[in-house]
């Protein structure tokens, strides 16, 4: 459909519930970023006003948010390896994934401490970055 064809109902819908979820997830991931514990404080109080539940074991409700994330850019990698030009926008997308997660590395190296961790995820998604960016511009034409 083009950007002049007239949406049907169906697409407002989905475009709406998209938008709506885009928001909620930027405003997440800010929490998540900004007020880390403050957060899972939050969604604990939340589930002991409901019932009787347990605190999840350190560091597991991370754990399974950055398993999310790298079966995304895991899936993101293997559509653009099987199909490089159907897929070629989505190269710029698992980018983006890899710049963001390369520059909070290394604002947590500069900012917060010195930790090994910090300064090889910067270094090893900053060259993912550059090397998702080369095939990009690779499959341009």
């Amino acid at each position: 459909m083009s950007p002049t064809s007239p949406r049907t109902s169906q697409e407002t819908l989905a475009r709406s519930i998209l938008a709506a979820l885009a928001l909620a997830f930027a405003i997440t991931g800010l929490g998540f970023l900004l007020f880390p514990e403050g957060v899972l404080q939050g969604i604990e109080a939340l589930g002991r006003s409901v019932g009787s539940f347990l605190p999840p074991a350190e560091g597991r409700f991370w754990l399974v948010l950055a398993f999310a994330y790298m079966v995304l850019v895991t899936v993101m990698a293997g559509l653009s390896a099987w199909d490089p030009q159907r897929f070629r926008p989505m190269l710029w997308v698992l980018a983006l994934g890899k710049l963001t997660s390369s520059l909070t590395a290394l604002a947590f190296f500069t900012l917060d401490r010195p930790a090994f961790v910090y300064l090889l995820n910067f270094l090893v998604d900053g060259g993912i970055v550059l090397l998702v960016g080369a095939c990009a511009l690779l499959l341009r034409g």
